[in-house]
């Protein structure tokens, strides 16, 4: 072991963003040492009545990176950070010093990226209250063995501890991560870096948990490095990979597109259910907006594929076709599953046979609708479900209500959309 080690932990699967984050780490810390829980196991000797393994991963690893500075000293960084430069003279800082950590953006200490000399006042403050709290047995709160504690021993001994400016650490607040997922070329990606950052701390929990950026969640590797997000452009500077060369300046979103608010209204519940039923392997997000959907599907092993208009995230986009129904019908191919959540009120009557088209190619359609007098961007066709059960009809499908029943019933979407208003269709015949 060196004298100051970069600890990171993880445990369990990993999204592919965060497979680069870490290579972004080690890139520049060659030495970083990546634990699990049965990695940890070897290195933990002290306390080991605790009941670490009760405790939800977030609490383990405060409790993990707690105990790996007491005892052990060096830096600790969280996995969901995308290294820019070499970190490890913040672990010759912490020796110098005691402790160096940072502030999040609303003034708590944070525990995702700290250094300590094993042994030292700060971490050892800390420490201690960490055990403390966890052998009262109470059920815990977000921050009771992170921040809270931090606070505490930095006010107790923070005149050994070097706090770093917040934005050389966390130059993206938390809770502003919708940022990105905002699709740009480079240059204008280069012109909001912060230059003097360590790194750029990122929010897993936010990340999966925001409608705007879980998508990038569920995206492989390759196309997170090809892609324009801005996620995307801080992995390819953390890795030293080249610029994307072409210029992406879409036009702006047309006043009758963009009724998506950049956000995907998710629902792996209702489409884990639509795969088992009909042994869908392929799948078509129509209307998609931000592809989150399709990047679920493909996570499922479907072949999966996008429609949207809008150029903002259909230009260049590796999973989506690029297509306005207000221009023309579709003809998308031939799919097993066909889906449109919160898009059929945004398209004009008179359009209506174009996108009927592209469902041409579907053997089976889910749809969520807006009923009427609901509110929201360019609504112009809010209808009742026994509206689209006829023109589906029309159209060549039958309404299957033991498959509306079931997938209502089994839809985790937040807003709760297909709950209300989902319908299942099949291919006549």
């Amino acid at each position: 072991m060196t004298d100051h080690p970069i600890w990171l932990f993880w445990e369990g699967p990993r999204p592919a963003y965060i497979d680069l984050c870490l290579q972004t780490i080690v890139r520049r810390c060659p030495d970083a040492r990546l634990l699990d829980r049965a990695g940890f196991d070897a290195l933990w000797v002290h306390d080991r009545d605790l009941p670490l393994d009760s405790l939800a991963l977030n609490h383990q690893s405060d409790f993990i990176r707690a105990y790996l500075l007491a005892h052990h000293g060096g830096l600790y960084v969280d996995a969901d950070c995308v290294a820019l430069r070499d970190l490890s003279p913040l672990a010759e800082m912490a020796r110098q010093h005691g402790f160096v950590g940072y502030r999040e953006p609303q003034g708590y200490m944070s525990c995702n990226l700290m250094g300590a000399r094993a042994g030292g006042a700060v971490i050892a403050d800390h420490y201690r209250r960490v055990v403390t709290r966890l052998r009262r047995r109470t059920p815990l709160q977000w921050l009771d063995l992170a921040s809270t504690p931090m606070d505490a021993a930095i006010a107790a001994r923070g005149r050994e501890a070097l706090i770093l400016p917040t934005h050389t650490v966390m130059p993206l607040p938390w809770n502003e991560s919708e940022a990105l997922a905002v699709r740009r070329d480079d240059g204008r990606h280069a012109a909001l870096m912060v230059e003097d950052a360590w790194c750029y701390m990122l929010s897993n929990n936010t990340i999966r948990s925001d409608e705007r950026t879980r998508l990038l969640s569920h995206m492989p590797a390759e196309h997170l490095l090809g892609e324009r997000y801005f996620l995307s452009y801080l992995l390819r500077r953390g890795l030293d990979l080249p610029p994307l060369a072409d210029a992406f300046v879409p036009e702006p979103t047309p006043e009758h597109l963009g009724g998506h608010e950049h956000k995907t209204q998710f629902d792996e519940g209702a489409l884990d259910y639509l795969i088992a039923r009909f042994g869908a392997s392929s799948f078509l997000d129509v209307g998609c907006g931000p592809p989150g959907m399709v990047y679920y599907a493909r996570s499922r092993g479907l072949h999966a594929m996008g429609v949207d208009g809008d150029p903002l995230y259909a230009r260049d986009s590796p999973v989506i076709i690029e297509h306005d129904y207000a221009r023309g019908p579709l003809d998308a191919g031939r799919y097993d599953l066909g889906w449109a959540v919160e898009f059929v009120e945004h398209v004009d009557e008179d359009y209506v046979p174009h996108f009927m088209a592209t469902f041409g190619g579907c053997e089976h359609v889910f749809i969520t609708a807006a009923v009427p007098g609901q509110p929201g961007h360019h609504h112009v066709n809010c209808q009742w479900g026994d509206y689209w059960i006829a023109r589906f009809a029309e159209a060549g499908f039958v309404h299957d209500p033991d498959a509306t029943a079931g997938v209502r019933a089994h839809s985790s979407m937040r807003s709760r959309f297909s709950e209300q208003t989902g319908l299942v269709f099949n291919r006549a015949g």
